[in-house]
């Protein structure tokens, strides 16, 4: 046994270590305490990349519903309004009592499917709604084709064909059943821009208008860390149906 211990203890010497059991145990530590502090730091760095990552992909998520949403609601916007065209459409209030239908134009019931395709986001982010006349596909996107002036602007132009509806506004309209808000009568200017009833679908093909639809949404970041507000802008165009055409 005697013989064995000194091999032992001759083996340890060779190779550089240390027979002693306490200083083995020091040595332990010591390498211990070093991967923890290395783990610190590297936690310290890695940490606050991570949180970004996260609440990016927050923000981006519901950045990215509002932007669905608000299309959404421009395209059943839209084609009501191709449907419609400049024919008032009777807005059924009650299905047994016919005196109460009333007529409504295409403007209303744009609005009103915007309204109802926005539910998810608060009235008071959608800033504008413009209904504009543009033209075939060849000239530019939707979101091109809308003119700067009722984009930028808060009156409805009759030079440019458009009609500019604060959201909030015409949402409230749409609420009390304020029809004549979306018609040209005396005082307001919000519907005489491109009068419902002037928008041509037909008789003749080449006759038919083509009736744009733009919305814009504000869009505010929960985080902060990318920024306070986006603004969001939906477009798109469709042909009006066509009424009684002629070959």
């Amino acid at each position: 046994m005697w013989k064995i211990g000194v091999h032992n203890r001759i083996r340890a010497r060779n190779r550089g270590g240390s027979t002693d059991p306490t200083r083995q145990h020091g040595a332990k530590s010591e390498r211990g305490r070093g991967d923890r502090g290395v783990a610190a730091i590297e936690g310290a760095f890695v940490l606050p990349v991570l949180l970004v990552f996260i609440f990016g992909l927050f923000d981006g998520g519901l950045l990215f519903r509002s932007y669905l949403t608000a299309g959404d609601a421009v395209g059943d916007a839209t084609r009501i309004g191709a449907i419609v065209g400049p024919d008032p459409y009777v807005l059924v209030n009650d299905p047994g009592n016919p005196a109460d239908d009333v007529n409504v134009t295409g403007d209303y019931m744009i609005v009103k499917a915007i309204r109802e395709g926005t539910a998810s986001i608060d009235p008071q982010l959608i800033e504008k709604i413009v209904v504009f006349k543009a033209g075939p596909p060849g000239r530019g996107t939707p979101l091109r084709q809308v003119p700067n002036s009722c984009r930028n602007g808060w009156s409805s132009s009759s030079f440019w064909k458009c009609n500019v509806y604060p959201g909030q506004q015409a949402f409230q309209a749409v609420q009390t059943g304020n029809i004549a808000y979306f018609r040209c009568d005396v005082g307001n200017e919000r519907a005489c821009g491109w009068r419902p009833q002037d928008r041509n679908d037909g008789p003749q093909l080449s006759q038919i208008d083509y009736l744009g639809v733009y919305l814009r949404v504000r869009h505010n970041l929960l985080t902060g860390l990318f920024g306070e507000v986006r603004t969001l802008e939906r477009a798109m165009i469709l042909r009006l149906e066509p009424g009684e055409v002629q070959s």
